[in-house]
C-alpha cells in the first residue's frame, strides 16, 4: 500500500527556563493511505509534539524542529514548504482535531461561521456555499437541526458536542490526513465510543488516513490498524494492532498493557502500576530511557542505547532483551 506520509529522523525541542526539552528524539514512522496509526504513550512521551511538527505548529523561539528532520507528504517535505503552502496544507490537506475543544474553538464566533471560514480559505467557496457545506458537515457528525446549531456559540454546546464540531471542522475540507490528538479525553465512555464511531464513519466516507494520538491502549485497540508506542521522545515498539496486543515485546508496552483494567479480573485486585517517573527530557541518556523503571534492567541497558530490531512481520522494538546478537555479553567484554 502507498505511503501517504513518511517521517524521518524527527527531532523536536522546546526551549524553557529549565533548559532544552528534547521532546522528540529521532522518530521514524509512516502512514499508509486510508489506515489509522495510533501513537500511544504517557503524557510527555512526544506524541503530540510529533503531530504538531507535521502541522508545522512548532515555531521558534519557543520550539524548534531540528535540522535533518524530514516530513514527506505527497512527495514534498513539509518542513521545506513556504508559509503559503503550509497555510493551504493546514485544514486543507491535513486536518487536526485538538485535545481541548473548548480552547480550540473561537468563543466569539458561531460554530457554523468557523467551519465556513475554513472552507472559504481552503476550498475557495463563497460565504453562502461555505455555510451550506458547514451545515452538511454538522449533519455528518450527527448534530441534528444543523442550521440552528450552526448559529450557536461554542459555550452553548456540551463537551461531547464541541468535539463533534471539531471533527466536522477537521473533515469538512475532505483532507487526506486527519490527526486526532486525544479526541476522547475528558469524555465519558459512552461519548468516547460515539466519537470513535464518528471518526470511523468519516474515514470510510472520505478515504482519509488518520493519526490517532492517545495515552489509552483501549482506544488504540478499538480504532487503530497499526500501533506505535512512544516513550521519552522515541518510538520503542511498532506493530500491527493484533500482533502488538498478542505479543508485546518492550517492557514498557507490557507495563502499559498490564495497567489496563480488565473485565475478567477480580473486583478487588489492584492494578499494577509502572514504578518511578519518566526521565527528565532536558538531558541525554547513555542507555535505555526506560532502564530505571524496568524490572528486567541489565547493565547494558544503563550504558548503551538499544537499536530498533525487526523480529518479523513488521514488528519492531528497542530492547536489549530481544537482541539476539548478545548485547549484554558485548557489554561485559566477552
Amino acid at each position: 500500500m502507498e505511503k501517504l506520509l513518511e517521517v524521518r529522523n524527527l527531532k523536536v525541542s522546546y526551549h524553557t527556563y529549565a533548559g532544552e526539552v528534547q521532546a522528540v528524539r529521532g522518530a521514524d514512522f509512516h502512514l499508509l493511505k486510508g489506515e489509522t496509526l495510533a501513537l500511544v504513550g504517557e503524557s510527555g512521551s512526544g506524541k503530540t509534539a510529533a503531530a504538531k511538527a507535521i502541522m508545522r505548529l512548532v515555531e521558534k523561539p519557543n520550539g524548534e524542529i531540528k535540522e535533518r528532520s524530514e516530513i514527506m507528504f505527497d512527495g514534498q517535505d513539509i518542513l521545506k514548504m513556504r508559509k503559503e503552502q503550509v497555510r493551504r496544507l493546514r485544514g486543507g490537506e491535513i486536518g487536526m482535531i485538538f485535545q481541548d475543544s473548548a480552547a480550540s474553538l473561537n468563543p466569539t464566533m458561531k460554530v457554523g461561521d468557523q467551519i465556513a471560514e475554513s472552507l472559504m480559505i481552503h476550498r475557495g467557496l463563497k460565504r453562502k456555499d461555505a455555510f451550506r457545506k458547514a451545515c452538511e458537515a454538522l449533519d455528518k457528525v450527527h448534530i441534528s437541526d444543523s442550521e440552528v446549531m450552526a448559529g450557536r456559540y461554542p459555550h452553548e454546546f456540551s463537551g461531547g458536542m464541541r468535539q463533534r464540531v471539531m471533527i466536522a471542522m477537521a473533515a469538512a475540507s475532505s483532507p487526506k490526513i486527519i490527526i486526532a490528538d486525544e479526541p476522547t479525553t475528558a469524555l465519558d465512555p459512552t461519548i468516547q465510543a460515539e466519537v470513535l464511531g464518528l471518526l470511523r464513519e468519516l474515514q470510510q466516507s472520505t478515504g482519509a488516513a488518520m493519526i490517532l494520538i492517545t495515552h489509552d491502549l483501549r482506544i488504540a485497540e478499538a480504532a487503530a490498524d497499526r500501533v506505535h508506542i512512544m516513550y521519552a521522545g522515541k518510538i520503542v515498539e511498532k506493530a500491527d494492532k493484533a500482533e502488538l496486543f498478542r505479543n508485546p515485546l518492550h517492557p514498557y508496552t507490557k507495563a502499559l498493557l498490564n495497567s489496563v483494567p480488565r473485565t475478567d479480573s477480580e473486583r478487588k485486585s489492584r492494578l499494577p502500576d509502572i514504578p518511578g517517573a519518566p526521565p527528565e527530557l532536558t538531558r541525554d541518556f547513555e542507555g535505555c530511557a526506560f532502564a530505571n523503571r524496568c524490572g528486567s534492567c541489565m547493565p547494558v541497558c544503563l550504558s548503551r542505547k538499544p537499536e530498533l530490531l525487526d523480529v518479523g512481520s513488521g514488528h519492531e522494538a528497542t530492547c536489549w532483551l530481544m537482541d539476539g546478537r548478545g548485547g549484554a555479553k558485548r557489554d561485559n567484554g566477552k
